[in-house]
């Protein structure tokens, strides 16, 4: 959230990408500022100058199993 608005992610369903979107509250208009590539986040951050915006993503979901011997 900044003085003039809040940056978002809105629920997708595309399982393959998503957007930022960004609310003014001046006008109650809604913006689209970027498509990303993946739709899973966890962390949206924007820069006190709102120039720039920092986001996480899961590039790779899974598990490893790993067989450890003679560990004792």
């Amino acid at each position: 959230m900044v003085d003039q608005g809040i940056y978002y992610i809105p629920r997708s369903d595309s399982p393959a990408q998503s957007s930022i979107q960004f609310f003014d509250f001046a006008n109650e208009k809604f913006k689209p500022i970027a498509r990303t590539e993946k739709r899973e986040f966890s962390v949206l951050s924007v820069s006190l100058d709102d120039r720039w915006i920092l986001y996480s993503q899961i590039d790779q979901a899974g598990s490893d199993l790993m067989l450890v011997e003679n560990f004792r």
